[in-house]
């Protein structure tokens, strides 16, 4: 490394240095003070995993009711099931009484058998079915981040599937 480079490295360091320490001592505080509290940092911190959501309508349920289901499939490590759980939940509410929302949790062993049947590989994964016929839609998860294509994609498949 040369001379000039490791200057700056040292001034920059220097720099933040006095940035963190001069409003201490301006304050008679120590630099600790200026450390967001555990409170503050969880906030800014705490996820809301997909599992979060309750439907409140398991799978055996939703087909019971004979009337389209949304399923989505996913596991809590998975960065865009986290992002896309508000975007379902808001639609859940939208279509509340004319389509039941269910989560599935696809690591869970006890959906190993739905998820088979599916054919899931991937996360999360958004189907539209009709339990009357077994009609069953694939979303293409290109289409998550955008929730008026998902609500054009529901409003055709209720069309379809009228009764």
């Amino acid at each position: 490394m040369m001379m000039k480079e490791k200057l700056l490295i040292i001034s920059v360091a220097g720099l933040l240095g006095a940035v963190i320490l001069i409003p201490s001592i301006m304050n008679n505080k120590p630099a600790e003070s200026f450390i967001p509290s555990q409170e503050v940092q969880s906030a800014y911190t705490q996820e809301v995993l997909p599992s979060s959501y309750d439907t409140g309508l398991s799978w055996e349920e939703a087909v019971k009711l004979k009337k389209p289901i949304a399923v989505n499939f996913y596991v809590d490590w998975c960065h865009y099931c986290k992002k896309f759980a508000p975007v379902l939940d808001s639609l859940r509410k939208e279509y509340q009484g004319r389509v039941s929302f269910v989560l599935i949790k696809a690591d869970e062993p006890k959906n190993s058998k739905l998820v088979n049947e599916y054919g899931i590989s991937g996360y999360p994964t958004l189907y539209l079915v009709n339990p009357s016929n077994d009609n069953r839609v694939y979303l293409n998860n290109a289409i998550y981040g955008n929730p008026e294509l998902i609500k054009r994609e529901i409003d055709r498949f209720l069309r379809v599937n009228k009764k």
